[in-house]
């Protein structure tokens, strides 16, 4: 399996030339092939190799996941060719720049590690429970703070010492995040019981599981706007050639996520360390806040607060018929069947969805703050 980090280390660049030019479609094609080797290998080769077929599967992934950008790249006009030249400027720049980057992934993964040590000390199941949860508050997150952060880079690069259009894209970009990501919260505190049921009730996921977890995920949704922005105040950073702030301000938040799990799991247990979570995600947002604000200034903050309070809005008669729709349906459906807890679920949420879009479209005025771009 150490051959795949060397075909996704290649498709890192190719990618990267990709997101530079605004070509997202080839790339969002590359995590699909991934799966797919991975997938080819589970049915075809393990059968014929056992263990090690399932290993190659990953490596076939990788691969994949290199080969499909290639033509794309090429056909951008790159050439590959083996140039050493350790003393070129732009090569001593990345380095420069790439250092404090690995250390930021570094202090990542001893987060997640020590936050894993403090979870397995707890009752058992409360790591899986913690797993659980934390993977369900991430979907809104890679779809909504991911996406446009990833999206919003290569304009961010192009823009990064113009402050007049540094500010107006990271405006606009930051509203559209909000924009979907506060109904989200909501709409997922609400039916947090109906969703962990449908996703995970089954085999010997009792009730008593659903309900932590379901607080679990409850603690984990109280920071979805901090963590859904926090990639893209990071990236309006890197595009500046400052990895060294977002390095130390992540450092400080892990350094408090320990130090408040530690504190939390003694008084409320596995769902403590969701609370730690998000309060120190909630920490690091701010801060990342502040210091851009120091380095750029202005950063549009009236029209992102106006926004923000059409949003919350909004979301409030979203919530408000998320939940009456709930109380509407129950008695004409068999909750303690998957199809009457999806059925409760999707008409609420829907329900809700459409109220938000209609009264984002009553506040709209003509600022059309909650329009998307």
């Amino acid at each position: 399996m150490f051959l795949s980090p060397i075909f996704l280390g290649i498709s890192g660049i190719l990618g990267g030339i990709l997101q530079s030019f605004k070509r997202f479609f080839i790339y969002s094609l590359s995590p699909i092939l991934y799966n797919i080797g991975i997938i080819i290998g589970a049915l075809f080769f393990v059968p014929i190799w056992g263990l090690h077929g399932l290993a190659w599967g990953v490596v076939l992934g990788a691969f994949f996941h290199m080969l499909i950008q290639f033509p794309a790249v090429i056909n951008l006009g790159f050439r590959p060719r083996l140039v050493i030249n350790f003393h070129n400027n732009c090569i001593k720049k990345i380095w420069k720049i790439m250092v404090p980057r690995v250390m930021a992934i570094g202090v990542t993964q001893i987060n997640l590690l020590i936050i894993t040590v403090i979870a397995s000390t707890l009752a058992s199941g409360s790591l899986t429970i913690f797993n659980f949860a934390n993977n369900l508050q991430y979907f809104p997150i890679g779809i909504f703070g991911i996406s446009f952060a990833v999206a919003a880079f290569p304009s961010f690069s192009e823009t990064a010492f113009n402050k007049k259009d540094l500010v107006f894209n990271f405006s606009a970009t930051i509203r559209n995040i909000l924009f979907f990501i506060i109904p989200t919260t909501v709409l997922l505190i609400i039916l947090r019981s109906q969703i962990i049921r449908i996703i995970l009730g089954t085999g010997r996921f009792t009730w008593h599981d659903t309900i932590l977890t379901m607080n679990t995920l409850g603690f984990f949704a109280i920071s979805l706007f901090a963590q859904a922005t926090i990639p893209l105040l990071t990236r309006v950073f890197y595009a500046r050639h400052n990895s060294k702030t977002p390095f130390f301000i992540g450092l400080s938040a892990t350094i408090l996520n320990i130090i408040l799990s530690l504190w939390l799991i003694n008084k409320m247990g596995v769902v403590g360390l969701a609370l730690s979570f998000s309060i120190s995600s909630i920490f690091n947002f701010i801060l990342l806040w502040l210091a851009l604000r120091f380095q750029v200034g202005n950063m549009d903050e009236i029209k992102i607060l106006i926004s923000t309070i059409k949003f919350s809005i909004a979301t409030i008669a979203c919530g408000i018929t998320a939940q009456g729709m709930k109380f509407i349906i129950w008695p004409f459906i068999d909750m303690s069947k998957f199809w009457g807890v999806f059925t409760q679920c999707s008409v609420s949420a829907i329900s809700g969805i459409l109220v938000y879009f209609i009264f984002c479209s009553l506040l709209r005025g003509r600022n059309a703050e909650c329009k998307t771009l």
